[in-house]
């Protein structure tokens, strides 16, 4: 191959990821080579992107030049050297190569070649492979065996693990659980079949305040830099600033699925595609609330004309920077003829105080209907319900997202009983939706949620299917387009992210086409059990109004 001496280099293969390679030559002849390989994950605990950066460092690259060869921006580069550094315990770039070089650190496909690192030994290895690996290539090429499946991209695939890093919330442990459950059911089920192309994915947690900023900011750089081809998300409610955490998510670069109600959060990507374009909303925004409950009021209106006495609405507001129930939706609700009282709500947790103010103001208002936008703020739906246990005949309650939390009904199960809830995305209860639940089941040993598990598990098909389908999982750019041009069925219904938020169409608000659009659906609680009743395409059972005003004659 070359007359050169002895050289060793990290590559990808084997089952840790990574292989130490060394090639020497022995004193038998001087046209002999041995080659010896065993995997090996380096001892500095470095990620391949900054073996990467760390190999190109120690050939002498700038920032600037590492930026143009591994197509990451220099900010990027910056944080990857940052990390390096202290990974390594060196403060130089002439330290960080030493270190390279005595560890064996550098990175077989990161190795740059050409006259400009000639005098670099390993350099003028891969060059002269690489001249003999094209000159292979231009032979015939072989007949594939008509037994063999051919994958498109698979020969240009490597056998280090793929990873998906997980951010979840630390305050919220059941729906942290839901998602990583969810998500690891879905890892393990591909693994199972021999992965992407023979590469396997891992699966990283990562925990964060998701009332702050930046500690989800700081989450999302610990992803990255940990070497994550993927990001999943369940939601951030620190809502006034959301822009802040979009820009971050922007600077991972590598696909980031998110699955928060925002419609800020949809229109920011929709205006800023250039640096925002690897985001995916994976629901529809906070404002098509207010159309599911306009819809519900309408459709009762509807099924039984003047027999629907309820005409006094409380509205207990979402949380500060979102809208829920908007001036159009507020303007449709008052031509049915129903007086709307807004009750007025500031932080997504209220503390007890706030709460008792809520639930004094809302019986002032003495209404035949609650609309409670509590969404992850269960204390307070449980306080409303509470306020209503001794009223022989109850207003009808409407909440947003709450009940769909793992475990809500099980420990509320009385005083749940006949709420009318909705959810942006929801498991179905078709035949998808059921085989997810009891496979859950079977593998955690308890009930999913109704919302984060499920989208969580479509999440990752949905990056599976992206995957299998690029040139090269980790192009980004060509994964990032298969996630946006190629809609998915999943078991929180369909998905098609063409727009240019980057999020699904909601039926039937935004489509009527509902293997495009995902269903914002209606449950009501049951015998302790969640029961879709709208849209009609979708219901399981009518609603009942037993024991509400809204059903006297």
């Amino acid at each position: 191959m070359t007359d050169e001496g002895s050289v060793s280099f990290v590559m990808y293969g084997g089952r840790s990821g990574t292989l130490l390679v060394t090639i020497t030559r022995p004193q038998c002849s001087p046209h002999v080579r041995e080659v010896k390989a065993h995997d090996a994950k380096p001892r500095s605990g470095l990620t391949i992107r900054q073996l990467e950066v760390l190999t190109l460092i120690a050939f002498g690259c700038t920032n600037h030049e590492v930026s143009e060869r591994l197509g990451i921006r220099p900010k990027t580069v910056g944080a990857h050297v940052e990390d390096v550094f202290n990974r390594l315990g060196v403060g130089t770039r002439a330290l960080a190569a030493a270190v390279a070089l005595e560890q064996n650190l550098l990175f077989w496909g990161a190795v740059p070649t050409g006259t400009a690192f000639s005098s670099f030994r390993l350099s003028r290895l891969k060059g002269a492979w690489e001249h003999s690996s094209n000159s292979t290539a231009r032979r015939p090429p072989t007949p594939p065996s008509s037994t063999t499946p051919s994958t498109r991209g698979a020969s240009r695939i490597s056998t280090a693990s793929l990873r998906i890093a997980s951010i979840v919330p630390a305050q919220f442990p059941g729906e942290s659980s839901d998602m990583i459950q969810a998500a690891t059911m879905a890892i393990e089920r591909r693994n199972e079949r021999n992965g992407i192309h023979g590469t396997p994915i891992e699966h990283c947690v990562i925990e964060c305040d998701v009332f702050d900023t930046s500690s989800m900011s700081e989450a999302l750089r610990r992803a990255t830099n940990s070497g994550a081809d993927a990001v999943l998300l369940g939601y951030n409610l620190d809502y006034p600033n959301t822009e802040s955490f979009l820009r971050a998510a922007g600077d991972a670069e590598v696909p980031v699925i998110h699955a928060s109600t925002s419609q800020l959060a949809i229109a920011t990507v929709a205006d800023n595609q250039d640096r925002l374009g690897n985001i995916f909303h994976i629901c529809g925004g906070d404002e098509l609330y207010g159309h599911g409950v306009d819809d519900f009021l309408r459709h009762l209106v509807s099924a039984q004309g003047s027999r629907l006495r309820g005409r006094r609405l409380a509205f207990i507001e979402a949380p500060t920077g979102m809208n829920v129930i908007h001036p159009y939706s507020q303007e449709r609700i008052e031509d049915l003829g129903i007086q709307l009282s807004t009750i007025p709500r500031s932080d997504p947790l209220c503390n007890a105080e706030d709460r008792a103010r809520i639930v004094e103001s809302m019986k002032s208002c003495d209404p035949d209907i609650i609309v409670c936008a509590s969404f992850l703020d269960h204390l307070l739906l449980v306080d409303v319900m509470r306020s209503l246990v001794d009223r022989p005949v109850k207003p009808l309650v409407f909440s947003f997202f709450t009940p769909s939390l793992a475990g809500f009904l099980e420990e509320n199960a009385d005083l749940a009983e006949g709420i009318v809830w909705s959810t942006q995305t929801g498991i179905y209860g078709d035949a998808f939706g059921k085989r997810f639940r009891q496979e859950f089941l079977r593998s955690n040993g308890r009930s999913p949620g109704y919302s984060q598990a499920g989208v969580q598990y479509d999440a990752v098909n949905m990056l599976i299917r992206s995957w299998l389908e690029a040139a090269h999982p980790r192009n980004y750019a060509d994964v990032i387009a298969q996630m946006r041009d190629t809609p998915y069925r999943g078991v929180n219904g369909s998905y098609w992210l063409a727009r240019a938020g980057q999020a699904p169409l909601s039926y039937p608000h935004e489509s009527l086409d509902g293997s495009l659009a995902q269903a914002q659906l209606i449950y009501q609680v049951r015998n302790g059990a969640n029961v879709v009743i709208q849209p009609d395409a979708y219901a399981q059972a009518q609603v009942d109004l037993t024991g509400t005003v809204l059903g006297l004659d």
